[in-house]
């Protein structure tokens, strides 16, 4: 399983996202971002697996639970606020409890995106975690 690259699809799948479109490759990414990478469309989102909690028996089934975090980040245009964080808030919408195929749930880890201000180049940045559940 890769959960970020999971969670990109379904979001592209429900697109428009927040009003905008989003297209995985042209302004959805997964993986590392880096700051002198980010060019091209805005508002953007890039998804990027960061650990969660050990595996744990699922049911004495003989099978793990698994529970992965994923971040998501938002920028948006420095005169783009609004639209950044309008897609912020959609990203939420779609992907907490989204039903990802392969997975048992993926839940939001806060009730709205974190704004964390704005990057060198003057671009706004949100966040919004994820947590995805699935066996294996």
């Amino acid at each position: 399983m890769n959960p970020a690259e999971d969670l990109a699809t379904t979001l592209a799948a429900a697109s428009p996202v927040g009003g905008a479109a989003v297209v995985v490759g042209t302004n959805v990414f997964t993986g590392q971002e880096r700051e002198e990478e980010v060019a091209g469309a805005f508002p953007r989102v890039t998804l990027l697996n960061y650990g969660g909690p050990p595996p744990g028996p699922f049911l004495g089934t003989g099978t793990s639970f698994f529970r992965g975090m994923v971040q998501a980040r938002v920028r948006s245009a420095p005169d783009a606020f609004a639209a950044g964080e309008t897609l912020a808030r959609g990203v939420l919408t779609v992907l907490h409890i989204a039903e990802v195929p392969g997975y048992v749930a993926v839940y939001a880890q806060e009730s709205q995106p974190a704004y964390l201000g704005t990057d060198s180049s003057g671009r706004n940045i949100w966040t919004i975690d994820f947590e995805c559940q699935w066996t294996g």
